[in-house]
């Protein structure tokens, strides 16, 4: 899927850096999670993720809606 976002003359340029993006999300959304857990415990982190799932789910279905 990333190759279908890459310019024709920098393939493995672009490949390389949402490849490096995409690792970074993963290594930040583990520590956030982390801290929140550590902090307000599991309960607390299942209840947040949740509710992003949510408003995510809406926001792609106003997204979706209007097309």
């Amino acid at each position: 899927m990333m190759m279908d976002y890459a310019r024709e003359p920098l393939r493995a340029t672009d490949y390389g850096v949402q490849s490096s993006i995409s690792s970074l999300t993963r290594i930040l959304s583990a520590v956030i999670a982390g801290v929140l857990v550590g902090r307000f415990g599991y309960a607390s982190m299942f209840l947040f993720e949740i509710s992003a799932m949510g408003l995510v789910f809406g926001i792609v279905w106003i997204y979706y809606e209007e097309k």
